[in-house]
């Protein structure tokens, strides 16, 4: 790598542009610090960054460093997954600011910035050497500031090269016909009279201190950072922005006619419906418990994946919860001679654990240790974490 960056380092000074060009090695996931399976890694979240130049003050390390690595780290999330401590838009809105662009056209470039106070951003002059100097405003008007405000509104934004002399101690009689360029540094002293008739451009950095008096028109384009007492009708277009510590329980359904494995007789499978089986449980719930608990095979078939009742009728069985777990389960281990192996979730303990539970395959019929023994693999998952 060092003879490469050189070579490359070498012949923009040949050319007269090292000073010229700044290059950035960037990942938009880093790789888990902890190996899998089969001894490599996989995606992560937080990593580094490197940034080389004629223009940038190198040898130095900016951001903050985790204090602890370990899966017991406050910004780790399992198996060596870091929640980032620095966005990647610091690093770009001071290479936007080295090209010249100026600060209050950063949202064009970097639409995320809002999310962030100024503070979490580097000091371009911290990163680069020779930052251009802000670009000048347009020419002033004719005649001098003056040290009143005027009763009626002009045409046109004014232009000037100094603020005013003072403080205004009462708004402006009217409005002007032109929104600012750029938000007030402080608010206004009283709320207004009426709403406005159109809604802000850009997002509000800070949520409202009040909720809003009539419900959105559509959803959010962000999740909120407090929870809610009660869900949305309709789910955010995107993501949010940190995992859930468990996953939300969808709505629990059932079909009455579809058939599970109830057991397997010479040979051949043994099928009953959810209905014959919520029968059975008004008249003896601890008859279709032990059905529902130790019923747990799979049987795989050239057409077709039978599958036992805690999977097909999640209802009767009270197996709704995505972190539902029972210890009879059974999980794929390998195939041996074109057969499946397997094991319960009980019995999955020790490096055991690692091993099974990094692993996605299923095979004859029986689905992994990840889904069948969620609570189990929640160390090396990350989810079903609380259970």
């Amino acid at each position: 790598v060092n003879d490469a960056f050189a070579a490359f380092e070498a012949e923009l000074k040949n050319m007269n542009l090292w000073n010229n060009v700044t290059t950035i090695q960037v990942s938009d996931f880093a790789r888990t610090l902890n190996p899998n399976s089969g001894d490599g890694t996989d995606h992560a979240w937080g990593g580094n960054y490197m940034m080389f130049g004629g223009s940038v003050k190198g040898g130095q390390v900016l951001g903050t460093y985790p204090d602890d690595l370990t899966d017991d780290g406050p910004n780790t999330l399992g198996r060596g997954r870091l929640i980032p401590t620095t966005s990647w838009d610091a690093c770009f809105t001071s290479i936007a600011s080295w090209l010249g662009i100026q600060k209050n056209a950063w949202s064009s470039i970097c639409p995320n910035c809002f999310n962030f106070p100024e503070s979490h951003f580097f000091d371009p002059n911290d990163v680069f050497h020779d930052i251009p100097p802000p670009a000048p405003t347009s020419s002033p008007t004719s005649g001098p500031p003056t040290n009143y405000p005027t009763t009626s509104p002009s045409e046109g934004p004014s232009k000037s090269l100094h603020p005013s002399i003072s403080l205004s101690t009462s708004p402006s009689v009217a409005p002007t016909f032109f929104p600012s360029s750029s938000p007030s540094d402080n608010p206004s002293r009283s709320h207004s009279n009426a709403p406005s008739k159109h809604p802000s451009i850009a997002f509000s950095a800070l949520p409202s201190v009040s909720p809003s008096l009539r419900k959105s028109m559509g959803p959010s384009l962000f999740p909120s950072k407090l929870l809610t007492h009660s869900p949305s009708k309709n789910p955010t277009p995107i993501s949010s922005m940190f995992p859930s510590a468990s996953p939300s329980i969808p709505v629990c359904k059932e079909d009455s006619k579809v058939k599970f494995l109830f057991k397997i007789k010479k040979g051949k499978e043994v099928l009953r419906t959810c209905s014959w089986l919520a029968a059975k449980k008004e008249k003896n719930k601890n008859s279709s418990k032990k059905i529902c608990l130790k019923k747990v095979d799979y049987l795989a078939t050239d057409t077709q994946t039978f599958s036992p009742a805690q999977v097909v009728c999640k209802l009767t069985c009270e197996s709704c919860d995505p972190c539902y777990e029972n210890p009879l389960s059974k999980y794929f281990r390998v195939l041996v001679d074109d057969l499946p192996t397997t094991s319960t979730c009980a019995k999955l303990t020790g490096n055991a654990v690692k091993k099974y539970c990094s692993r996605s395959a299923s095979g004859g019929g029986y689905p992994s240790a990840q889904v069948v023994c969620p609570v189990t693999c929640s160390s090396i998952t990350g989810v079903c974490l609380n259970n």
